[in-house]
């Protein structure tokens, strides 16, 4: 398989994963798979912007929608159950119920907002107590979403930072970067270490920075939908590594998992965060996404590839299981 790096690679992303899959243990590439996927997904790269971006435009003003957008993204990760446990749900409006996941993310904000509650608000944020935090993510069975309490950490800190430089707003987090994905990115990374996604590989950092760069591709959203600024450089940032990207390309055939490690995810054991089988599947899903781009003749950004994967994976049936590592990254 050919790792050529043909762009920018800013945050070093591409070239750290190139050479953990270059010496794999776990995770292949599969040339022929991408040739096949480049094809088959193309209908759908033009429907990601439409399907998702509305849901970045429910509020009156640009500037909410974008403290919106930054505020989900603090507390966007691990939505699973444990294996044979269902999911939480969210009811919202009354009598609709939405299952896990972001979109039910989604839905307990608006709710939140509806009831008044000011979680747009970094000074209510800042101060936001556990009890708190748990009535704005409160479920409609028994089951509660995961990682609540790290959820409040998230929804502090970013209280507490843009109380502390930028005012309380995110808008001026952006206008810093002047509109600039890289440096958003970047920004965001260094002023948010909840945002700080890089494992340590035999010494070697490995950056994936998933939330931070959701956080420009959902900006890219929002600016969309109000037909402000585009995001400079937005086509140098990398696919999100996520477990539900790396579960499409292996029902696709894009990677293939060594025996054990393949049981082990269809068996519903967790894979430890940082280990050399997390840090393998995650980079297959970073070069899955990029030999896709390249397949396509770079007229897609990798983010684009990955948006369409995701929507793909949400309508999918009958793929294997995710795999399970309970991270605050993705």
């Amino acid at each position: 398989m050919d790792f050529s790096i043909k762009g920018p690679d800013p945050f070093n992303i591409l070239t750290s994963t190139k050479n953990i899959l270059e010496s794999a243990q776990y995770v292949f590439l599969n040339e022929n798979s991408i040739k096949k996927t480049a094809v088959d997904i193309s209908p759908h790269l033009n429907e990601s912007t439409d399907t998702l971006g509305e849901g970045f435009n429910r509020l009156a003003s640009f500037e909410d929608n974008l403290q919106l957008a930054f505020i989900e993204d603090s507390v966007n990760f691990c939505f699973w159950s444990d294996i044979n446990v269902p999911r939480w749900q969210v009811e919202y409006p009354s009598g609709d119920i939405t299952e896990g996941g972001w979109f039910a993310l989604q839905k307990c904000f608006e709710r939140a907002i509806a009831e008044e509650v000011p979680v747009l608000d970094a000074g209510y944020l800042a101060n936001i107590t556990a009890d708190e935090t748990a009535r704005i993510f409160r479920s409609a069975n028994e089951h509660t979403i995961p990682l609540v309490e790290e959820r409040c950490a998230c929804l502090r800190e970013a209280g507490l930072v843009l109380l502390d430089k930028y005012h309380g707003k995110f808008i001026n987090v952006l206008e810093s970067s002047g509109y600039d994905a890289v440096r958003l990115v970047r920004q965001i990374v260094e002023d948010f270490p909840c945002f700080q996604d890089v494992s340590l590989f035999q010494g070697t950092r490995i950056p994936f920075l998933k939330r931070a760069q959701i956080v420009a591709n959902d900006v890219s959203y929002v600016l969309d939908m109000n037909r402000r600024f585009r995001l400079k450089n937005f086509n140098q940032l990398t696919a999100f590594a996520d477990y539900k990207i790396p579960q499409i390309l292996r029902f696709l055939g894009v990677t293939s998992y060594e025996k054990k490690l393949a049981n082990k995810i269809d068996m519903g054991e967790n894979i430890s965060q940082g280990s050399q089988e997390e840090i393998e599947i995650r980079s297959g899903a970073i070069w899955g996404v990029e030999l896709l781009r390249q397949e396509l003749q770079n007229k897609y950004s990798a983010a684009m590839i990955d948006n369409a994967l995701w929507i793909l994976s949400q309508k999918q049936a009958g793929m294997p299981p995710y795999h399970r590592t309970r991270t605050i990254f993705y």
